[in-house]
């Protein structure tokens, strides 16, 4: 009789029939992120992923796990993505170089086996160190461009002490990671409800913050190209989001794609609406007649 191994948190948990892995996985008793292995499998994957593949092929009868067949441990594929999860083990100049490559170049495959107990500081930590250093290299390249052309700088500005710009970069540096992170909670909380609408929610919200927060913190890095860098960051964001979810919560694309565009769409609507209002209402009405 085929059976399917199957652990979490690197301890085995034991060895199944395949509907017994149904069953369990319909009631709670199993998730479809716990890793699982069977015989004629290269490694450990995903549950959800291994039941997908015993639809589509057969395997052979599977026997007790041996020495050839070790656990997943902490050097396992599942477990260093993003690579920033394992930042103290890779340092964080390389993880975060990895980690920001993984999820501009390969979203999908970085999330697709995404755990949902993860911490949420290691994301957090790694979406205020990109804005960071985003953040002081668009600062230089304003430094160099005024020094180029300070007439374009306002008067006001070009009069105050260099203490006071000292003050309000460090002002900077603290509030606005501050105003980051609540922004992508916000960003996270919207996210999670409309994937709930859309029946894409198959994990907590936890899951969906993690993913945010890391996608976002990847796509930060655009910001240090001049210029278009802003721009491009938006929609490489809206990508990278698709990507993630999608494969985060194990779910169809469509439902993704509509739990993302559609609080888009109705802000979008809102703001034509307001400005329809505003531009129809007095005074500005007698502006247009």
């Amino acid at each position: 009789m085929k059976k399917i191994f199957i652990a979490r948190n690197r301890q085995q948990i034991g060895a199944f029939d395949v509907e017994e892995v149904r069953t369990g996985l319909s009631k709670g008793k199993f998730l479809p992120d716990d890793l699982a292995w069977r015989e004629g499998l290269p490694s450990w994957m995903p549950l959800s992923k291994l039941l997908e593949l015993e639809e589509e092929s057969q395997f052979s009868t599977s026997h007790p796990l041996s020495s050839q067949t070790p656990l997943p441990s902490s050097n396992t594929p599942q477990e260093l993505q993003p690579a920033w999860e394992n930042y103290k083990q890779l340092g964080i100049l390389r993880s975060a170089i990895e980690t920001i490559r993984q999820i501009l170049l390969e979203p999908a495959k970085t999330f697709e086996s995404f755990s949902q107990e993860g911490s949420l500081i290691n994301p957090i930590l790694f979406s205020i160190l990109i804005f960071l250093v985003a953040m002081l290299v668009n600062l230089l390249y304003q430094f160099i461009w005024y020094s180029f052309v300070p007439n374009q700088l306002p008067p006001e500005a070009q009069n105050l002490h260099p203490l006071i710009w000292t003050i309000l970069i460090f002002l900077m540096i603290i509030g606005m990671p501050i105003l980051m992170i609540t922004y992508l909670f916000i960003v996270s909380l919207i996210t999670h409800f409309f994937l709930w609408i859309f029946g894409a929610a198959n994990k907590n919200f936890l899951t969906t913050t993690r993913a945010i927060f890391y996608v976002h913190g990847a796509t930060f890095a655009l910001n240090l190209l001049p210029i278009f860098g802003g721009i491009l960051q938006s929609f490489w964001a809206l990508f990278s989001t698709v990507s993630a979810l999608w494969k985060a919560h194990n779910t169809n694309l469509w439902r993704v794609i509509l739990a993302v565009f559609f609080p888009l769409i109705l802000c979008c609507g809102f703001c034509v609406f307001g400005l329809i209002f505003l531009l129809t209402s007095f005074p500005f009405r007698d502006i247009f007649k």
